[in-house]
């Protein structure tokens, strides 16, 4: 056999050596420092850049990379935690929404993936550049943050109407709004394989009313119930290699370190536009696999 095949009840992997492994965790290394500098999980970079560098499909590629934020996710929740961020009555609500809305993408995903055919692929880089110029934009406006603090939701008719906690900016919340807040981020975590921190947080920010630093939290919180879900369903069906979310987690967990300590040297602008570029430069390459001038799966 070309490589290491280890498999097991519900997963298995593919990484062929240990040159492999040590790409995959200088990949994870580099991931970690855009972590630490930046504050995002990385799965809108890692997905498409397993795609296109190690030639894994799309739904391998989002499996693998939803078990690597699964690990990221668990420590940032245990941090948030200790510091009183994460508000478990908004998880359980959103996460609600969140669960469901994971199932429905990675439906979404496998009926693209039957409906495009062979295009499937190029359809996903689509996708994935509209996305990251997303961020990009999102990235570069700064920090979202709600001066009246009464989010959207609290004018939200629809009930019932739950309180999030004792500030009154967080009672009288639509819980059915909680929940479709939730579906929208699982939506993005099972059919494209992405946290979606980066344009979550902001959401919860003007919808909900968090304060900045609770809406991180909160938003790892659901994430980590999600993503558990999400792994759980794409590994029965062999969408998730552990080996590959292994070699990322352990180069992230020694990069986010680096990229926190640069973040404290930089200043906050020149961070963003440093961000923007980064996402600007991997949606470049995602267009060159995509005109073919990148070999491998899903150039045409």
């Amino acid at each position: 056999m070309g490589g290491v095949m280890v498999a097991s009840a519900l997963f298995e992997t593919t990484v062929s050596g240990w040159s492999e492994v040590a790409l995959l965790g200088a990949m994870g290394l580099i991931l970690g420092i855009v972590s630490g500098l930046f504050g995002v999980g990385g799965g809108f970079l890692s997905t498409p850049l397993l795609n296109i560098f190690f030639r894994k499909d799309y739904p391998l590629a989002i499996g693998t990379t939803l078990s690597f934020i699964l690990g990221t996710s668990a420590v940032g929740v245990a941090s948030h935690w200790r510091l009183g961020h994460v508000n478990l009555k908004a998880v359980a609500l959103i996460a609600i929404g969140s669960i469901a809305g994971v199932l429905v993408g990675d439906a979404v995903l496998h009926v693209m993936q039957a409906q495009f055919g062979q295009q499937y692929t190029n359809v996903m880089h689509v996708l994935f550049i509209v996305l990251l110029m997303a961020v990009a934009l999102r990235i570069t406006r700064g920090q979202v943050t709600n001066k009246d603090r009464d989010g959207l939701l609290k004018r939200l008719p629809i009930g019932p109407h739950v309180d999030l906690g004792n500030d009154r900016h967080l009672k009288h919340l639509s819980a059915p709004g909680l929940a479709g807040v939730g579906f929208c981020g699982g939506m993005l975590a099972g059919g494209m394989g992405i946290g979606g921190g980066v344009l979550i947080v902001p959401i919860l920010v003007v919808t909900v009313g968090l304060p900045v630093h609770e809406a991180i939290g909160t938003s790892l919180g659901v994430l980590l119930l999600s993503a558990t879900v999400a792994v759980v369903k794409k590994g029965w069906v062999g969408e998730v290699d552990l080996g590959i979310g292994m070699s990322l987690l352990i180069g992230s967990s020694i990069g986010a370190q680096i990229g926190v300590s640069i973040c404290n040297k930089l200043h906050a602008h020149r961070l963003r536009r440093y961000f923007a570029y980064l996402v600007c430069l991997v949606a470049a390459m995602i267009a060159a696999k995509l005109a073919g001038l990148i070999p491998g799966p899903g150039a045409p």
